[in-house]
């Protein structure tokens, strides 16, 4: 049966190549560009890398820097090699993670059920969409479900202790530290340096093994400490490399989003991760997923999961009293509910299938369950080949331009609407020649009321735009855009600071289809027959770019050049 464990890195790896749509500008521009800054010298670094008090560790996107050198000393960095690498290597942690979340449900329910639980993760809908990613979050998911498997939670066939466990904060008999537990937290710890929120997770867990070990509570301590201190210290040195200062990014990081400025992205409900994030987490298996958790959480299945349901439960409560929130905030919380839905629905198919053995039946649930969670595949293929398509292969057909004809590049979408220099990767764009809008939060304590960024001034009043920071003629030479501050924790632009917002008409347009319609206030001129008036034709369409909510990204990307 073990030989099943080759299928989801089969899966994940196509699924990794085969992705060809956007879904959040973290997976690029938090992960892949600051890593090709880092090889190659140039590239777009957004204010969480270049303020004075950066936010971000490097940490995480070190994990492409050697792919990168690989590929620049091999002279292969020009080739599509550039970027199916990563996308490799985040099949690989994805493939990890689905057999990470089938070892925990063997650990903690049973080996009858390990298959089930497989087979969730493979098939939910959000581990397609964003699990092969290059997202920080899906990388954090991988190590968080891979440290639980080490992790004591009750009685184990992991040898970190024996005896019996009768409550989640009892006492582990006859515990002792091990290596199991060293492992577990190893990768814990780099999961807290990820993402700084992880530690929610491990700071409720630890509580729990030192409340109910407190006899032994100086000999845990005595293994994690240092090991956390190690962690620490490598988190510091990888950042001191990468910013030439000492700064120390975790607690940059929570600073700044106690700040107040994580709520520029959005507010959200406290009931958000229970309305919206948890159903689109879980899918069509929600009702299993969370029957499960509170039979978990009542001990009905035992300490193990117990334990989990406590993290989960916990942990969500936590992160629901933050204003801003993501689904992605939940991920690494996700195989909990997997592993806990699993066990009901192969509890409740037990009539149909006890005369089977697990040789037999590797999936023992109910054919309607398996059509329940299949019912959702439409929609993961729709997110992976259709949703968004554009914005990536917009990048795919400037990359493929030669030089002489693409001369300079402007992006009039959203800001971090498509990937940068780590799918391009062009260094004569570089200095102005490629541009986008910008989204800067408020880091000069600008009102956040009144504060607004250049991409809503934009849309606002697109054709007011175009006349107050464009030239009245497009120049043959394409000059190149004023570069914007290094620092913009000093000073950010605002509408009056034309020069920062100022760009020189570009050799190609990139844009929404909607934003052609717009008018201005009198309803008469549009930003079309501004365009066709400066000369501008298009020259490249993606087709049909999916459905979409939001007004600003309506339609097909479009490309536009200047034919004089």
């Amino acid at each position: 049966m073990r030989i099943v464990l080759w299928l989801p890195i089969v899966i994940r790896l196509v699924l990794s190549l085969l992705t060809r749509t956007f879904f959040a500008p973290d997976e690029f521009y938090q992960s892949l560009e600051p890593a090709h800054h880092a090889v190659f010298g140039y590239g777009y670094l957004t204010w969480e890398w270049v303020s004075s008090s950066p936010i971000r560790s490097f940490t995480y996107p070190a994990l492409f820097v050697p792919f990168y050198h690989t590929l620049r000393l091999l002279r292969l960095d020009h080739t599509y090699a550039l970027i199916w690498a990563p996308k490799l290597l985040h099949g690989s942690f994805a493939a990890l993670t689905d057999i990470s979340t089938f070892l925990l449900a063997e650990k903690t329910i049973g080996p009858r059920y390990a298959f089930t639980a497989l087979f969730l993760s493979l098939t939910s809908f959000y581990n397609v969409l964003a699990l092969s990613r290059t997202l920080s979050n899906s990388f954090e998911t991988m190590l968080t479900v891979s440290a639980l498997c080490f992790w004591p939670l009750a009685q184990s066939s992991l040898s970190m202790y024996v005896g019996s466990a009768v409550g989640p904060w009892l006492p582990l008999t006859n515990f002792h530290p091990s290596r199991e537990l060293r492992i577990s937290v190893v990768l814990a710890a780099f999961a807290c340096l990820m993402r700084p929120t992880n530690a929610v997770i491990w700071m409720i867990l630890g509580i729990n093994l030192l409340l109910s070990n407190q006899r032994m509570a100086p000999s845990i301590l005595a293994n994690v400490v240092p090991i956390g201190l190690m962690a620490i210290a490598t988190n510091i040195a990888i950042d001191y490399q990468y910013y030439h200062r000492l700064v120390f990014t975790p607690l940059n990081f929570m600073w700044v989003n106690l700040s107040g400025v994580s709520l520029f992205y959005g507010q959200n409900p406290w009931h958000y991760y229970l309305t919206q994030a948890l159903p689109i987490l879980c899918g069509t298996s929600l009702p299993f997923c969370l029957l499960g958790f509170f039979q978990s959480a009542r001990g009905t299945f035992g300490p193990e999961m117990q334990r989990l349901a406590l993290v989960a439960g916990l942990a969500t409560a936590t992160y629901s009293m933050t204003g801003h929130k993501e689904w992605r905030f939940l991920h690494p919380l996700l195989p909990i509910f997997l592993i806990s839905g699993s066990k009901i629905m192969v509890d409740s198919s037990h009539d149909r299938y006890h005369h089977r053995t697990d040789k037999r039946s590797l999936l023992p649930i109910r054919n309607v369950y398996k059509f329940i969670i299949l019912s959702l595949l439409p929609v993961s293929l729709y997110v992976l080949f259709f949703h968004g398509r554009g914005q990536i292969a917009v990048m795919h057909y400037l990359r493929g331009t030669s030089p002489t004809e693409l001369r300079s590049v402007g992006i009039l979408m959203p800001c971090h609407s498509t990937p940068w220099q780590a799918f391009l990767h062009r260094p004569e764009l570089e200095g102005g020649r490629l541009w986008t809008l910008t989204c800067e939060p408020p880091l000069a304590h600008q009102n956040l009321t009144t504060y607004i960024h250049q991409t809503n001034y934009f849309y606002d009043d697109p054709v007011m735009y175009l006349h107050k920071f464009f030239p009245p003629d497009v120049s043959p030479d394409f000059p190149a855009t004023t570069p914007r501050p290094s620092l913009v924790g000093r000073r950010l632009p605002t509408p009056t600071d034309s020069d920062s917002w100022y760009h020189p008409w570009p050799s190609h347009l990139v844009f929404f289809d909607s934003l052609l319609r717009q008018h201005d206030a009198s309803g008469n001129v549009s930003v079309q027959h501004i365009l066709e008036d400066k000369g501008y034709k298009e020259t490249w369409n993606s087709g049909w770019n999916g459905w979409e909510g939001d007004e600003q990204r309506r339609g097909s990307v479009r490309v536009w050049k200047w034919n004089g």
